[in-house]
């Protein structure tokens, strides 16, 4: 009989978000657990406003504090082998990433061991504050744990991000073209080529593809070909995506090569069009899945074009808001917030 261990991951989490974690349905192969902070370097107040410290406390300190707040929790993962609790960690940080992608800029590398009876390392503990999207992150674990389609889309999405990535306060329309449209250096077509390749690959894995060829053509005289058409939307109605759902395309300065080139032209502007140099477009979903595509096939999938080197960041941003889009839709959290999941968890 197989052995059942306890591995420590250094997330940090919320007393009252461990408490909506641990009555999450669990399965056979792990579930979450929990112990104090070991470095109790994090804290909670009454009113949910989280401390964190980064230094070590005295015990004088730490029994002023026990006496006055409730300290946080690290996330254990419950699992046969290392090798499991390495991929349902990965898949929980993976998830706080889809959530807010901002948090790739922001988190310390984790490492996963077992907990024994050893000297903790306080040091690796003292990096970490309290994340409040550990509720998130959990929640995609255990939804994706058996299929792996959502669990390489979660890793495709946390790769293509690290490659070439901007956050939506730098997209905001009122801050304008903030990016090169051209950029020179050539590490950057390369870097920004494959963050494209790897967001449009989601959208592979999660079955959204448009599915045309030769024989049964996108468009007939620059129309959807109604075959073609009925085929998409019937996908993406199965994980929420309705016929009228949009999405911004964002499209900054002059004109790029890419945007010349795209055949045939879908969208209307933007409402946010009134700033200077912003050109944006709103999509329907099956029409930004063929924008994506015609980029990724044309452009990107084989040897490098000339055209190629005019990849922008806003074409990067545009595919992996798209994958991010879709598969949110397809975990049914498109537009949840934290306090919505607690909620709905709650009843």
């Amino acid at each position: 009989m197989v052995s059942i261990k306890t591995f420590a991951t250094h997330i940090i989490i919320s007393p009252q978000d461990a408490t909506y974690i641990r009555n999450l349905e669990h399965n056979d192969d792990f579930h979450f657990d929990f112990r104090d902070d070991p470095s109790f370097s994090n804290w909670e107040t009454e009113s949910g406003d989280s401390i964190s410290n980064q230094i070590e406390l005295s015990h004088e300190q730490i029994a002023i504090y026990q006496s006055k707040y409730t300290i946080a929790k690290e996330l254990l993962i419950i699992a046969k082998s290392i090798e499991i609790a390495e991929n349902v960690m990965n898949l929980v940080e993976g998830g706080m990433i889809l959530g807010y992608p901002s948090l790739l800029n922001n988190s310390t590398p984790q490492f996963c061991y077992e907990v024994t009876d050893d000297k903790i390392i306080t040091s690796s503990y003292l990096k970490q504050s309290a994340n409040e999207r550990g509720l998130f992150g959990c929640l995609i674990a255990l939804f994706s744990w058996k299929h792996e389609e959502l669990i390489y889309s979660i890793e495709k999405f946390r790769f293509s991000i690290s490659l070439d990535y901007f956050t939506p306060h730098s997209s905001h329309p009122r801050y304008g073209m903030m990016f090169s449209n051209s950029p020179s250096n050539y590490r950057s077509h390369v870097t920004a080529g494959y963050a494209l390749f790897a967001a449009y690959s989601i959208i592979e894995e999660l079955g959204l593809e448009i599915r045309s060829s030769s024989k049964k053509q996108r468009f007939l005289e620059n129309q959807w070909n109604p075959i073609v058409k009925e085929d998409i939307v019937k996908r993406l109605e199965k994980v929420g995506v309705t016929d009228e759902d949009t999405i911004y395309w964002l499209q900054r300065g002059e004109s790029t090569e890419f945007q010349i080139d795209i055949k045939p032209k879908f969208g209307v502007d933007s409402e946010y069009n009134i700033y200077d140099g912003v050109r944006d477009l709103k999509l329907k979903i099956y029409e930004a899945l063929h924008y994506a595509s015609y980029i990724r096939n044309f452009y990107i999938a084989h040897k490098f074009s000339k055209i190629t080197k005019y990849i922008s960041p806003y074409d990067v941003n545009n595919t992996q808001s798209l994958a991010r889009f879709l598969l949110l839709n397809r975990f049914g959290l498109w537009k949840m917030n934290l306090d919505e999941i607690k909620e709905k968890l709650g009843r």
